[in-house]
């Protein structure tokens, strides 16, 4: 079981950030109605083919005695994904955050095998930092030092090294979608075989790249995009969701790639349904003009993919079945 453990000083953003991506909750919704300080927080998601656990850990110094203290193996023992959260916007956390960040990574070390432990730094509410050279002065100064107490960590008698232990320093807010960003990286970072489906993700899209703007592939029970593939030229940014109850998001992602709520959100009317011998899909138009197309693969995900501005819905329906078709080493990939 993946386990993805939260940590950093109180009030950095933890829990509206698990909140807004593993729980698909409107980013404003958590702004206007905050959370009650945090003491220990678990949830256990399935997700594909594996489980994984989500600890979300208070920040408070009379917590954190017990985490490094009674209570240290039972919070980092066999941790994969370290996500460290400081509040860019507050002095007295910046402050703290050097010796913070070293204490965690020495107990995460006693418990965790140092070759699977992947650490995240997130420098978070950096859109409360106004002034253009404010925020890069604080933001310089919090990624060096913080990079410095990852990279300082003795691990090489332990088959690997520091720096490949610290997987990145991420500027995020939960407010333009920053944080769900960093979060993809971090939830694609430790899930299995990612990079297989992003292949062949990447290959359908080059090969369709006269009609086909975009393409995810998106687990049913989770609801968390498990890859996706957008053209190179495209100018269209994504802007991903949290997770789906139920097989349909909360959260509405702006760009034209969001998951399946921010389909039904842009949908104008039904442009048609193909039902053929082999394949089965639903075909739909969107305010924006461009047409979506859900294929249901495997009874286990959903194959969503976005036409490019101006192609006909003549072109886009009679490239789907080709494109379908083009799917199959994905189809026996997600079958084995």
């Amino acid at each position: 079981m993946v386990k993805i453990v939260f940590m950093g000083p109180a009030g950095s953003g933890k829990t509206s950030i698990r909140r807004v991506f593993f729980k698909g909750e409107d980013a404003k919704d958590v702004l206007e109605n905050p959370s009650e300080p945090t003491y220990w927080e678990e949830e256990k998601f399935e997700h594909i083919d594996f489980f994984f656990r989500v600890v979300d850990l208070g920040g408070q110094e009379g917590y954190a005695d017990e985490w490094h203290g009674k209570l240290e193996q039972m919070v980092f023992g066999s941790t994969d994904a370290l996500v460290f959260v400081v509040d860019a916007s507050d002095r007295k956390a910046i402050v703290k955050a050097r010796d913070y960040l070293r204490r965690v990574i020495s107990s995460a070390l006693k418990y965790s095998d140092p070759r699977n432990l992947k650490v995240y730094v997130l420098l978070h509410k950096v859109d409360l930092l106004r002034e253009e050279e404010q925020r890069r002065l604080v933001t310089s100064y919090l990624r060096s030092e913080l990079t410095n107490v990852v990279k300082s960590a003795d691990v090489a008698e332990r088959g690997t090294s520091a720096s490949a232990m610290l997987r990145g320093v991420y500027e995020t807010s939960i407010c333009d979608g920053s944080a769900n960003t960093t979060m993809r990286v971090v939830f694609n970072d430790v899930m299995p075989a990612y990079d297989k489906y992003k292949q062949i993700l990447s290959k359908v899209v080059m090969e369709e790249k006269e009609t086909i703007e975009a393409i995810q592939l998106i687990a049913q029970g989770s609801g968390l995009i498990v890859a996706e593939a957008i053209q190179p030229d495209s100018n269209a940014k994504t802007r991903p969701t949290g997770a789906m109850a139920n097989g349909s998001t909360r959260h509405i992602g702006a760009g034209i790639m969001g998951g399946l709520t921010s389909l039904v959100a842009n949908l104008e009317e039904t442009a048609g349904g193909i039902n053929g011998s082999a394949i089965d899909y639903s075909v739909l138009r969107l305010k924006s003009g461009r047409f979506a197309l859900i294929k249901d693969l495997s009874k286990r995900y959903y194959v969503v993919a976005v036409s490019r501005k101006g192609t006909s819905e003549h072109v886009f329906l009679t490239k789907m079945e080709t494109l379908l078709m083009m799917m199959k080493d994905l189809n026996i990939l997600l079958q084995s």
